[in-house]
């Protein structure tokens, strides 16, 4: 129960984030360098995630 109720704001305010419109319709936010890091960070996370989960696969078979 405890975990739930720290986890819930996070939940809450993340969407909020990503749904907004003025980050979504105005040309100027979307070449905002704060959303191109935002973007990189995304990917860069992304692909750590996946290395990390080859990593795994592959040493699990040997």
């Amino acid at each position: 129960m405890i975990s739930r109720i720290v986890a819930a704001p996070e939940m809450v305010t993340a969407p909020e984030m990503v749904t907004a419109p003025e980050m979504v319709t105005a040309p100027e936010m979307v070449a905002a360098p704060e959303i191109a890091l935002i973007t990189q960070l995304t990917v860069f996370l992304g692909n750590s995630l996946y290395q990390f989960m080859q990593l795994g696969t592959d040493t699990a078979g040997t």
